[in-house]
């Protein structure tokens, strides 16, 4: 089990340390933290979400102009040499100059 939600556990009254011990998956674990109105420290909130206790975030391809995520290129629409991504806003093929990637 994660530190973050063994910490989280630990701070909790006797009955819903018990509970919570009892979990079987994390949605379960969602469950009592959601009826049982009790606050998840920063730290935690990821692991509890179902996250890995890693950051969430993620490479993103976002335009340059809009800051739209990016798509591969459509069928049908034609791609220019060195063209690799659609932008559904400007609905534009862009070439690399014109997109970024970002963590988001």
């Amino acid at each position: 089990m994660n530190t973050n939600i063994e910490n989280l556990i630990k701070g909790l009254p006797a009955e819903l340390q018990e509970k919570a011990k009892a979990c079987k998956s994390i949605e379960e674990f969602n469950t009592l933290v959601a009826e049982n109105d009790i606050e998840i420290p920063t730290d935690a909130l990821e692991s509890v979400s179902g996250g890995c206790g890693t950051s969430s975030k993620k490479n993103v391809e976002v335009c340059n102009k809009c800051k739209t995520t990016l798509t591969n290129v459509p069928a049908g629409l034609p791609k220019p040499s060195g063209a690799s991504k659609y932008c559904p806003k400007c609905k534009k093929v862009l070439i690399s100059a014109d997109w970024h990637i970002e963590k988001r």
